[in-house]
């Protein structure tokens, strides 16, 4: 009798650590995630100022594929211009909560009147065919938190 309890225990226990490694190794779910909100960002650099003040709002599609959105102000001082253009990207996962992102298109609004190369000088990252790392971190409450490898831009939550 004890030799069959013994003998249950082991095979319950070997069947617990199959399911476990079993579901431990499956692949990530697909990243599916759409965050948006109000975004100030200054530089200033070679004496001079650059600011960011609207909207950005980023989607991951699970196909690997996103864009993000900017609409607002910017200052590059004395001059002002306004911003709206979507960014197209690619991501990968490259271990982890690590991403790489590669820029495949930007399109411009209409009333985007930023000049060429504005953005670009002042935003590492935001030219065509261009590779960024970016992080994905889920908080223990279940916020997001996105951003360069190197700074969270969003913190997103429910």
């Amino acid at each position: 009798m004890t030799r069959n309890i013994w003998r249950l225990a082991f095979v319950a226990f070997n069947l617990t650590l199959i399911v476990l490694t079993m579901t431990r190794s499956q692949p990530a779910s697909p990243l599916s995630v759409t965050c948006q909100g109000n975004l100030s960002y200054s530089d200033r650099h070679d004496d001079s100022e650059f600011i960011f003040e609207g909207l950005v709002a980023m989607h991951f599609e699970p196909n690997g594929t996103g864009y993000f959105s900017m609409n607002g102000d910017i200052r590059h001082l004395p001059q002002h211009w306004q911003v709206s253009r979507q960014t197209f990207f690619t991501w990968a996962q490259r271990r982890d909560r690590l991403y790489d992102i590669v820029i495949t298109g930007i399109q411009h609004f209409s009333h985007d009147t930023v000049p060429e190369g504005i953005l670009e000088k002042n935003i590492a990252g935001l030219t065509l065919g261009q590779k960024r790392a970016f992080t994905i971190t889920k908080t223990p409450d279940g916020a997001l938190v996105l951003g360069p490898a190197t700074s969270p831009l969003f913190i997103c939550a429910d």
